[in-house]
């Protein structure tokens, strides 16, 4: 019988275009699936997991004033070995500041006190406790300045049983006064760090390292001197969760299904179409 303009006009698709339809649908669908169990299985990148600005909490335009308080993450900082701290600008002589991007309450930790001439070594300084818990790869990071007396080495020792033993993870040297310079150290090959509820970080003044005794970073050593300290940082990776065994399951059904219901559609499909 001859079709009108209406039937004409609803023209049904053929098989192969019902196929070959289903076809690209389930290429999509594949694609988003992969997407979701890698982003599922992928650990996050780096992040802050501990800093302190030691700018006031909360903010008085007042650089004279500040706070042990981290302004990021939670830890404790200590002074140790009879050091005395207290607050100042975090800007130099020199005319060079601190990477703090703050600008009109921008503090620094200002220590002073420190030991007489061969005497406390790796003792005068401060330490930060804090939980690594579901972190690792460690960073520290910190901002330093020293006056021409101070004793121009930082000795870094870490701890992953709460304190109760340090080893050695770095030193750091400082030859040019009344200048802000930003340290750096890559922790990431202590294992024992990582998703540690007991880490503490400390960082101490230490003796030449030929010989018994400070040396100034470009004056005599005296105790007096002073050392600043911004931008205490710890950069850390997120460690992702272990996939749940029915996430896995269920991606897998999934798959299963959608390649079982195209070679049934499409009597010529290949699971190489998915590829």
């Amino acid at each position: 019988m001859p079709c009108d303009f209406a039937c004409r006009a609803l023209r049904l698709p053929s098989k192969l275009e019902i196929s070959e339809k289903f076809i690209s649908n389930m290429q999509s669908t594949r694609k988003l699936l992969v997407l979701s169990l890698f982003l599922t299985i992928l650990p996050a990148g780096g992040t802050t997991l501990y800093q302190a600005n030691f700018n006031s909490q909360p903010p008085d335009a007042n650089n004279s004033t500040g706070t042990l308080s981290p302004s990021i993450g939670i830890g404790t900082i200590t002074l140790l070995g009879g050091v005395t701290g207290n607050y100042g600008p975090a800007s130099s002589a020199g005319g060079n500041a601190s990477s703090d991007p703050t600008t009109t309450d921008d503090t620094a930790l200002v220590l002073t006190g420190f030991p007489t001439q061969s005497t406390n070594n790796r003792r005068a300084g401060f330490q930060i406790a804090l939980s690594t818990v579901g972190y690792r790869n460690l960073v520290l990071q910190f901002d330093s300045n020293s006056s021409a007396s101070a004793d121009r080495y930082l000795d870094l020792q870490v701890s992953t049983n709460g304190g109760t033993s340090f080893s050695e993870a770095g030193l750091f040297t400082t030859t040019t006064a009344n200048n802000w310079a930003t340290f750096s150290v890559n922790l990431s090959s202590i294992s024992a760090l990582n998703n540690n509820p007991s880490v503490v970080l400390k960082l101490v003044t230490e003796f030449q390292p030929s010989t018994g005794s400070y040396q100034g970073v470009s004056t005599t050593y005296n105790g007096g001197g002073s050392i600043k300290f911004d931008m205490v940082t710890i950069d850390a990776d997120l460690i992702a969760p272990e996939n749940p065994a029915w996430v896995l399951a269920l991606s897998g059904l999934l798959a299963l299904v959608y390649f079982k219901r195209g070679a049934r559609i499409s009597g010529r499909f290949r699971f190489s179409e998915f590829l």
